[in-house]
């Protein structure tokens, strides 16, 4: 897993400017976090002892790079703010010379005067059940990494600060976030990442990675993929056949606080480029011969589907029309720009109300808040998900020990789940 890569542009190849502009980049962030991948110029420049790779502006195009700082005269920095026209025209000119896009040139002196910060990830663990013994385990595998933690953990009465109490079932955790939300509102951060304590992250990644190495600097939300709840054979996933029931419950008025029908479905279309089929048919209920399972019940033949297909029409109103446009997937791990955490997390409040199974609700929230423009999937060949009997091949594999885990990662996977701590021999590197 790679650093930020930062490409230097030496407009007046002054080494000593140079020199100064990396060590307020040092102090600010650590030079750690950073790979210099070169200095635009013909100029021999050195930082720390160790020469740095001259790059000369034809071959800028074939140099990976995540952002440009341009190095000026440290001297004469503007010390009050230029006009945002004036810095980015200049932005705009030095990106057409370069190759480039303006949004990922920094002038030092943005960063001298903390005009600019780097997109920075405050990382969200949320548990599903109380297990405090795995607080400390979790802290040292990610405090190095993250600055910003914070633990949400059911019904949690200990004292410890960066652990948020919420009082939700673990098939809703979803509402944990909108409980979270006035404690986590003013974390200094750009994004959030939440995941599941038993979800293990790549062990490259941090606060300042993770954004350009998920490629969501332009996006807004980031999630594994999921789709429309209505497709078919959709009845076969466990919890499709309990996703009718809320839209029917009187305890929770959901109505005038959710977005009309017409609305989301709308949303819905505007999504997945198709209108949402507004009926149950026999496509979603898939092939009677074929066993199934699902939260109303098992069948293994026609006559026991019958029943089972009938419970749930008797659950969505006595009708096979949809209640409400819905969508289901994978949740266990997603990441949110802060402008949107509220919307994001009321959506969210108010399926957990209804509870709507976690894994509807968050899909289809993130339908109602973003354009599919905002949203970006991590790659299916990115991550790890075991089950079954996968999960026991995973934890032979490397002997339940997670040393081994860490130090055998598989370069390309951002994330494994589940790595159950209480079940693996643990001792973080250091």
């Amino acid at each position: 897993m790679e650093n930020l890569r930062i490409l230097i542009w030496c407009s007046d190849n002054d080494a000593e400017s140079l020199n100064q502009t990396l060590s307020v980049l040092d102090s600010r962030y650590g030079i750690e976090r950073f790979d210099i991948v070169g200095v635009v110029g013909e100029d021999e420049v050195t930082f720390q002892g160790k020469k740095l790779n001259n790059i000369p502006l034809e071959s800028v195009p074939k140099v990976p790079f995540d952002y440009v700082i341009v190095s000026e005269n440290i001297r004469e920095l503007p010390n009050s703010p230029l006009p945002a026209r004036t810095i980015q025209k200049r932005k705009k000119a030095l990106a057409e010379q370069i190759g480039t896009s303006s949004e990922i040139i920094i002038f030092d002196f943005e960063i001298y005067n903390k005009w600019f910060s780097f997109p920075k990830v405050c990382l969200v663990i949320m548990f599903n059940h109380r297990y405090d013994q795995n607080l400390p385990k979790l802290r040292k595998i990610y405090g190095k990494r993250f600055s910003e933690i914070r633990f949400l953990m059911p019904f949690y009465d200990g004292t410890d600060s960066d652990v948020i109490p919420v009082y939700e079932s673990s098939y809703q955790f979803q509402g944990f976030l909108i409980q979270a939300y006035e404690k986590l509102k003013n974390i200094p951060c750009t994004h959030y990442l939440f995941v599941a304590d038993d979800l293990i992250l790549h062990p490259g990644l941090n606060e300042i990675n993770f954004i350009p190495q998920t490629n969501i600097q332009k996006k807004k939300f980031l999630i594994s993929g999921f789709g429309s709840l209505n497709h078919p054979n959709a009845f076969t996933w466990y919890w499709t056949a309990g996703s009718s029931k809320p839209f029917y419950d009187r305890s929770t008025e959901w109505r005038g606080s959710l977005y009309t029908y017409e609305e989301a479905m709308a949303k819905f279309k505007d999504f997945f480029g198709v209108a949402y089929k507004e009926v149950y048919d026999k496509d979603f209920f898939g092939d009677p011969n074929k066993p199934g399972n699902t939260v109303i019940g098992r069948w293994n033949n026609p006559e026991e589907h019958s029943k089972i297909v009938a419970e749930f029409i008797k659950s969505n109103g006595g009708s096979t029309k949809i209640p409400y446009p819905m969508a289901g997937g994978y949740s266990d791990i997603f990441c949110i720009d802060k402008g949107s955490l509220f919307e994001f997390s009321r959506l969210c409040g108010i399926f957990a109300a209804m509870n709507l199974f976690v894994e509807i609700a968050i899909p289809t929230a993130v339908v109602l808040t973003y354009k599919k423009d905002e949203v970006q999937f991590f790659p299916a060949d990115s991550r790890k998900m075991l089950w079954g009997k996968d999960r026991t091949d995973f934890e032979n594999k490397y002997d339940k020990d997670f040393n081994r885990l860490y130090n055998e990662w598989e370069e390309n996977i951002l994330f494994v789940h589940p790595v159950k701590l209480s079940r693996w021999k643990y001792e973080v590197p250091t």
